[in-house]
């Protein structure tokens, strides 16, 4: 379980607030905004708190901007009505100092963590792109590798309030970037068909939904749940790895016997059933569990190398599995014989003690007669007895 931050001054628009008084600064709307430096500072100082937090946080989003941080109503920053008048409203300046927020929210954050924009046109401008990232990009932890997206007005009118604009594919650009970043968010009001759960869950396919808001909207959220896709629609978001076959020296699991620095061969066919990739960096580790309560140590055997680099390319969402192939050496340990578990830790852990809850578990895996489940290891139907 991670977390998705947001900071933000202010949950209130001004009893007066109107499109026009906006576009007349100075106003008093937003007395809890602060001035840009200070924005600047507190980022500064909330860096340190959540770098030594790094292992529970997956995005913050950018925040800090408007009423509910959500970079709209703004009195220091800027202000555009609608979405298809940003161009000419949100002006130099206004982006130069958002972006100035945004790149020191990156420097203070370990790559590991990802900053969520709520508009893909702040990303597209501020850093003088119209091309989504690509696989080539990601393993570079550029800022615009870093960089994703997140909508708090999923479906909720023809542009998602001013998410897209109109005749520019936006909504492309982001179903792209979301195959490398995680992108989710909420849904804002009941839009019929539009937010009908059919409709809801070939777009949360399409964009690789990975999180949703489960307290909102409330009307929609039951709509999906009357329409019996809500606990289908929750067991896609994300990932969901499923074991579809394990083969060890050319055999299907069974009882092998085997050297010290012998050379064995493995092979996994992993099938992804969930709207998206898994982004968070995993390593990959082959444990070898003595089978009797001998005393003996578990031996870990780290093959992350012999993966693709990045889990992001590994198992994206698809109809075919991804086959994984290695050859490891038998390691040393005293002659008995072993139980064989694959271990996905994330790739800032020490070893396969870590947390459990942080470690990618197949969902087939089987639970029932593992001793080990509660560790979140994915016991694997073989056995090998080191001579």
């Amino acid at each position: 379980m991670r977390c998705i931050l947001r900071f933000a001054y202010t949950s209130q628009i001004g009893s007066q607030i109107t499109h026009e008084n906006l576009q007349n600064p100075p106003h008093n709307y937003f007395k809890s905004e602060p001035q840009h430096n200070i924005v600047i500072d507190h980022v500064n100082q909330l860096g340190p708190i959540l770098s030594v937090n790094a292992d529970i946080i997956f995005i913050v989003q950018a925040g800090f901007i408007g009423t509910w941080g959500e970079w709209h109503y703004s009195d220091h920053y800027g202000y555009s009505p609608t979405i298809d008048q940003i161009d000419t409203k949100i002006t130099d300046y206004n982006l130069t100092l958002r972006k100035q927020l945004v790149d020191t929210l990156l420097q203070n954050l370990p790559t590991s963590i990802f900053v969520s924009l709520r508009v893909p046109w702040y990303k597209q401008r501020m850093y003088s792109t119209s091309n989504a990232i690509s696989s080539n990009s990601i393993l570079s932890n550029s800022y615009l590798s870093r960089l994703s997206h997140h909508n708090d007005a999923i479906l909720a009118s023809s542009n998602d309030m001013g998410t897209y604009r109109a005749g520019i594919h936006d909504l492309a650009y982001v179903e792209t970037e979301s195959r490398f970043t995680p992108w989710g968010g909420e849904t804002c009001q009941p839009n019929p068909p539009q937010t009908d759960a059919t409709n809801a869950e070939h777009l949360l396919a399409r964009l690789h939904a990975t999180y949703l808001n489960s307290c909102y909207h409330p009307q929609v959220l039951s709509g999906w749940q009357r329409d019996d896709a809500m606990a289908r629609i929750a067991s896609k978001l994300g990932y969901a790895l499923v074991l579809k076959r394990f083969e060890v020296a050319g055999n299907d699991s069974s009882k092998i016997q085997m050297r010290c620095d012998d050379d064995i061969r493995m092979k996994f066919s992993v099938l992804n059933e969930g709207f998206a990739a898994p982004h968070v960096a995993h390593k990959m580790l082959i444990l070898f569990v003595p089978l009797k309560n001998s005393g003996s140590e578990i031996v870990s055997v780290d093959v992350t190398k012999f993966v693709i680099p990045s889990f992001r390319m590994a198992f994206h969402p698809s109809e075919d599995a991804v086959e994984i192939s290695m050859n490891i050496k038998i390691p040393s340990a005293p002659s008995q014989t072993y139980q064989i578990y694959v271990c996905f830790p994330p790739e800032i852990s020490q070893d396969f003690n870590n947390p459990p809850e942080h470690n990618i578990v197949f969902t087939n895996r089987n639970v029932k007669d593992d001793p080990f489940a509660e560790m979140r290891w994915n016991l694997i139907n073989c056995k090998i007895k080191i001579l």
